[in-house]
């Protein structure tokens, strides 16, 4: 599987060790050349004109404690779990694309991804709907009985005996661990941003019959198809032609280290080439010793069609000790931090293809 091809060496590195603090542009001459304009937007240089479409990205520091608070309690506020947000979160960082005129669509198209809704989508599955619907997957490390055991909520007793043994008041360790059944992975479903406010997600999607618009009160112009629009030969056509990247963008919506027991990272790249577009949004998780997951959602226009195209592809697989009911892969550990990899070897579980009409 194509994952992001043709980027330059300098951008290759640069894309994977850090990320960038501001879009890249290519050179004015080349701008000019294919007749891109570059444009100042918030913090600088940030907006590419090219084509009928404008591409945008924010970029600034991580949230403070306070903000981090503010969002917590609009993400996590409504769920019966005492739910909690990573604290290392982006929450004033977007990537966007716009459509300056329609097609065939009803209004122009505008695409975004940002940190608050992809939280939001994580958060929803704790809804009673959700729950009783499609319950969240909860992930256990192999010594989380003991932890539990050793950091028991207010009302168990340390001689609350484990597998059910009821403590002097009356709650067991089985209550503790039912007390916990959230999803901590923070692994989300969130495919992108409509129209600025209609957060989509892959459970919405997912409900979608094929041929027809999944939701025409949200968005009319959304479509679920059987195979995938994304066309990889023109992808692969640019990198071995080696056409200039007209503009680059890396943007990480939040991560964290799990308690040290593993790593959540939800990133999105975005490239801009003279004959199409391409986005590669993905939330990776790793739990060491149980589970390694990857939700990737690629966009991609080729410029003067009416339609962008969105492809969901869903990977997971046990590692270590494993979790039932999930492929086991034998991965060498020192695979285990490099995504891009990773995504060659674990087995897809769930794929959706889709297009949004412009």
């Amino acid at each position: 599987m194509l994952e992001f091809p043709g980027l330059p060496k300098s951008i290759k590195k640069r894309a994977f060790f850090s990320m960038p603090r501001a879009a890249v542009f290519a050179d004015t001459d080349t701008l000019r050349r294919y007749g891109g304009v570059a444009e100042e937007g918030d913090g600088g240089l940030s907006v590419l004109k090219y084509k009928g479409w404008s591409f945008d990205s924010v970029h600034t520091k991580m949230i403070d404690s306070s903000e981090l608070d503010r969002l917590e309690a609009d993400v996590c506020g409504q769920f019966e779990e005492k739910l909690h947000i990573p604290p290392m979160i982006f929450g004033n960082d977007v990537m966007s694309i716009k459509k300056d005129d329609c097609i065939n669509a009803r209004e122009p198209l505008k695409l975004n991804i940002n940190a608050r809704d992809a939280l939001k989508c994580w958060a929803d599955q704790h809804s009673a709907s959700r729950k009783e619907e499609s319950p969240p997957q909860i992930v256990q490390v192999p010594y989380a009985k003991t932890w539990i055991e050793k950091s028991l909520p207010s009302g168990v007793s340390s001689e609350a005996k484990p597998e059910g043994g009821e403590s002097s008041d009356g709650l067991t360790i089985n209550d503790a661990v039912l007390q916990r059944k959230w999803d901590w992975t923070f692994c989300s479903d969130y495919c992108c941003t409509l129209q600025d406010d209609q957060k989509i997600s892959m459970y919405e999607l997912g409900n979608t019959e094929s041929g027809t618009v999944f939701n025409e009160a949200l968005h009319p112009n959304v479509y679920k198809s059987s195979s995938t629009g994304v066309n990889y030969d023109m992808l692969r056509e640019h990198q071995r032609t080696n056409a200039p990247i007209l503009y680059f963008d890396e943007l990480v919506l939040y991560q964290d280290d799990l308690e040290d027991c593993g790593e959540v990272v939800f990133d999105a790249k975005l490239r801009v080439m003279p004959n199409s577009w391409f986005i590669l949004s993905r939330n990776f998780v790793r739990v060491d010793g149980v589970v390694v997951k990857i939700r990737e959602n690629r966009f991609f226009h080729a410029f003067g069609t009416d339609r962008v195209y969105l492809e969901v592809t869903w990977k997971e697989c046990g590692i270590g000790s494993g979790m039932k009911d999930l492929p086991f892969v034998d991965i060498n550990p020192n695979v285990l931090r490099d995504v891009n990899k990773l995504s060659q070897m674990v087995p897809p579980t769930q794929t959706g293809f889709y297009s949004f009409m412009v």
